[in-house]
């Protein structure tokens, strides 16, 4: 159960932070591909897993946006003694609003309803398939430290199906160009932690 809770609180974070609104001057319509490697503990050992995220976000005015985001992750480690292979999908689709602070920063705000299938296959026992799912309330700011680089912190309640937690996640990107940019976000949830690049492009 542990194992399964952290797998959807980094998968869902990971979408949330796609989805987060930007500073006023900066679009709310984008694509973003992320690549993330995750570090789960469970019952004092650890497994590393890593896959591909692809979503985007989508402005209604100049206040609100939706987001859409599905990935995929896998991993193989030694757990306990026994041989571990790991696969996730996960799906997740929100509904956000932003209001500036100053013209720089943005306080943002996000919910969204996010879905994780989980399979565990431990060698030389049966093979472990499930499900969760999870309300997310993200909460964070996001804004220009200068013209070509754009920051972003933000902590997200993830309310799972058995429990609940609070995860933080903050990074950056550079804007290569007005359409194209590439970040660095890390995540820290109760049990895992998460690296993740993305690369951007603005349309």
């Amino acid at each position: 159960m542990m194992m399964k809770k952290s797998l959807l609180s980094l998968a869902v974070f990971a979408a949330a932070g796609v989805g987060a609104a930007q500073a006023s001057d900066l679009s709310y319509n984008y694509v973003q591909g992320s690549y993330t490697e995750t570090e789960i503990d469970a019952e004092g050992a650890s497994i590393d897993i890593d896959g591909f995220n692809l979503g985007g976000s989508f402005e209604l005015g100049d206040m609100f946006f939706v987001t859409l985001e599905a990935g995929k992750a896998s991993g193989n480690d030694n757990f306990l003694g026994a041989d571990v292979d790991v696969d996730t999908d996960s799906r997740t689709i929100g509904f956000g609003f932003h209001t500036a602070i100053n013209d720089k920063v943005d306080f943002v705000a996000s919910l969204a309803k996010s879905t994780v299938d989980v399979t565990v296959d431990v060698d030389g026992f049966n093979e472990f398939d499930g499900d969760a799912d999870a309300n997310l309330l993200s909460v964070g700011v996001r804004g220009l430290a200068s013209e070509s680089v754009e920051l972003f912190a933000n902590a997200i309640y993830v309310d799972g199906d058995d429990d609940s937690e609070t995860d933080l996640n903050f990074g950056g990107m550079y804007h290569v160009s007005s359409n194209f940019g590439l970040g660095l976000s890390f995540t820290s949830a109760d049990d895992a932690d998460a690296t993740s690049v993305f690369a951007r492009f603005t349309f």
